[in-house]
């Protein structure tokens, strides 16, 4: 686990679905995961329902499952994110450009948050990056809230 290998890292955990939901089964080795994590005193596993901008917020690092919200919306706020696909189901894709921020395996999550905890790496928030390769997942107004533009636009309208 990550948490082994790096003393520096405190990792945040939020589960897409409640833990215990019937619905849902959780494979042996999430649920061994999730344990470890819950009798680690640098992780936390989230509340389910917790708002999923918190741990963005709080996060220095994101990590995901390929093309999920939480690296996505860091990348649009500038912040450091990666995805983990250790089932390999992402190695082909459309977006190519983020193929070298996406692991398959354990050996290459450790390599890739070793060299950026030592900052060895470029990470999505380096300026080439963030240009037009990266629009897709910044938009076209990388770190604005749409919320605050509407506002204004809104605004706008009755001045």
């Amino acid at each position: 686990m990550l948490l082994s290998d790096f003393d520096q890292l405190v990792l945040l955990y939020k589960p897409k679905r409640r833990l215990t939901n019937g619905k849902c089964c959780y494979s042996s080795g999430t649920r061994e995961l999730i344990c470890e994590i819950n009798n680690n005193p640098r992780a936390m596993v989230l509340d389910y329902d917790v708002n999923p901008w918190i741990p963005i917020a709080l996060a220095d690092l994101l990590i995901s499952m390929p093309f999920e919200s939480p690296s996505i919306a860091g990348i649009h706020y500038g912040k450091p994110a990666f995805f983990h696909d250790p089932t390999g189901i992402a190695c082909k894709h459309r977006y190519q450009e983020l193929s070298a921020y996406i692991t398959h395996d354990y050996s290459q999550l450790k390599l890739l948050v070793d060299e950026f905890l030592n900052r060895k790496r470029r990470s999505t928030t380096d300026p080439e990056m963030t240009k037009a390769n990266l629009a897709d997942f910044t938009g076209p107004r990388p770190e604005t809230n749409s919320s605050d533009r509407f506002r204004d636009f809104l605004v706008s309208l009755v001045e």
